[in-house]
């Protein structure tokens, strides 16, 4: 059976991927938490687990087939509080995996990157930058390399979808939004394990699928339409709208769809 290591693997979509993948290929779960390993066990007992941080250099002694690198430090305030951490993992650690997959001689590499990356006006998205052209490099030397460019996944720990649902169910009336006109690409799970399923398979450098945009304040109004928003102003590093690649053309989620993905995150995936 073939051989699937996912770095980062207890993550929002690392947990998505052995979801995915279970039963179809052996999986490999590399990451630092012990105790998010030990729970993701005792729901998927097939898959192995190793403790690991890509900030080291990798020497493990197995032979995996496909690498899926979803480990990173994603939170653009995270690079203003913890500048090498950020760069260890999302750069260094990128870097590593490049090195050990040569090593080992697998069939294909995905990385995972975002919007971020292109006209990055933080850290975050600077790392992702530099991430992404080790990667090019490599495909161009090697064939067998590709970068897998999201938007945000819809309902990611951390994201603003569990936020306001927590809001939502807590009775409260007033969301935070940093501007009126802030709209982020969203991806569901669904799509995002799909997408990446097509990289494996793909001879293609760079993948972008085909995402809508939503308003944030459309999610506001997908949880409650008479919820009021109160506008906070934009944090250091963060846009009103990203960029995916040059000359995209945009779509937008209706409110109807945004709730449509809020009801399938709570049943499928929360």
């Amino acid at each position: 059976m073939k051989q699937i290591f996912i770095s980062g693997g207890t993550g929002s979509l690392g947990k998505a991927l052995v979801k995915y993948y279970y039963n179809k290929y052996k999986i490999i779960v590399f990451s630092r938490n012990e105790f998010k390993q030990w729970e993701l066990k005792q729901k998927y007992p097939k898959v192995e687990y190793i403790i690991g941080d890509i900030q080291q250099p990798i020497d493990l002694d197995i032979a995996a087939d496909y690498i899926i690198n979803c480990a990173a430090l994603k939170h653009v305030s995270t690079g203003y509080t913890n500048l090498w951490e950020m760069v260890k993992t999302n750069i260094l650690g990128t870097y590593n995996l490049l090195k050990w997959s040569r090593k080992i001689g697998i069939k294909k590499f995905i990385h995972i990157s975002t919007d971020k990356a292109v006209k990055p006006l933080n850290l975050y998205g600077c790392t992702k930058a530099i991430a992404e052209f080790h990667v090019f490099d490599y495909a161009r030397k090697y064939g067998n390399y590709s970068v897998v460019r999201f938007g945000n996944l819809f309902g990611s720990s951390g994201s603003v979808i569990p936020i306001f649902c927590d809001k939502y169910k807590s009775g409260c009336m007033v969301y935070d939004i940093s501007h009126i006109d802030s709209e982020r690409f969203f991806i569901t799970f669904e799509q995002a394990c799909n997408l990446i399923e097509y990289a494996r398979k793909s001879k293609d450098e760079l993948i972008i699928g085909k995402y809508k945009a939503a308003k944030i304040i459309d999610i506001v109004r997908a949880f409650d339409c008479m919820a009021k928003t109160r506008t906070i102003g934009l944090r250091p590093g963060e846009k009103i709208k990203e960029d995916i690649c040059d000359n995209y053309e945009y779509n937008y989620y209706s409110i109807h769809e945004i709730a449509r993905m809020i009801r399938e995150w709570e049943v499928k995936w929360k």
